[in-house]
């Protein structure tokens, strides 16, 4: 508001001492001005920018809830992305337990057990945990390490972020909920 009051005001002081043409000139010439005396800080800013992973980027959207998200909601979830590593035989997810990660399969396999019984194994570019954090209920089911693993985990709060706050992506991720629950 106040921008717009200098703007009006300053216009009008500058059409009555120089003029409608010279006011548009000085006008016209503002903006380019700012850019030229910050293009220094503008251009700092693009060199120390990195690109995303393309690997970590790809997989992520490749997960159906992902997929919908607009650009600035997948920079942030790929922000707030970390990867971590676990060993043949270990538990990633426990049934019963309360949720706090979601993981993505970057490399190895992983065996799915609901009741002791075994129920599937997944591979690269698979994913795990969403069910406890969508519904915030206790772990369906169990995860372990087949072999050694390269994951993906996003935490509760930037997951819940992502999903739910986009309708098609949230609608994606009951649908996936839902169908293996079933």
């Amino acid at each position: 508001m106040l921008a717009l009051v200098i703007g009006s005001v300053g216009a009008a002081v500058l059409i009555e001492v120089w003029g409608v043409q010279t006011a548009l000139v000085v006008v016209g010439a503002f903006l380019p001005v700012v850019i030229l005396l910050s293009s220094g800080r503008l251009l700092s800013i693009d060199r120390s920018a990195q690109a995303p992973d393309t690997e970590i980027l790809r997989l992520l959207r490749g997960i159906p809830f992902f997929a919908p998200l607009p650009a600035p909601a997948m920079e942030r979830v790929m922000r707030d992305v970390f990867t971590t590593e676990a060993a043949a035989g270990d538990r990633l997810i426990r049934e019963g337990e309360p949720g706090d990660l979601f993981y993505v399969i970057v490399e190895g396999s992983v065996e799915i057990t609901r009741g002791g019984e075994h129920v599937s194994e997944q591979g690269p570019g698979a994913y795990v945990g969403e069910i406890a954090l969508l519904r915030d209920v206790p772990r369906t089911a169990s995860v372990t390490a087949k072999t050694p693993l390269r994951l993906l985990a996003l935490e509760r709060e930037p997951f819940l972020l992502a999903v739910t706050g986009h309708p098609s992506s949230h609608e994606a991720a009951r649908a996936v909920a839902n169908a293996r629950t079933s």
